[in-house]
């Protein structure tokens, strides 16, 4: 988007809808890290 792109009301709360489910992802992902990735105290 422009710096001068202006977004409707129906739009940011589209914006904020999405990035509301990016940061549950994330958050699900990093807690996921540790279950996927070996431990390299074992050796």
């Amino acid at each position: 988007m422009d710096d001068d792109t202006v977004l409707t009301g129906k739009q940011i709360k589209a914006l904020q809808r999405r990035n509301a489910e990016l940061e549950e992802e994330n958050l699900i992902l990093k807690k996921a890290i540790p279950i996927f990735t070996p431990h390299s105290d074992k050796d």
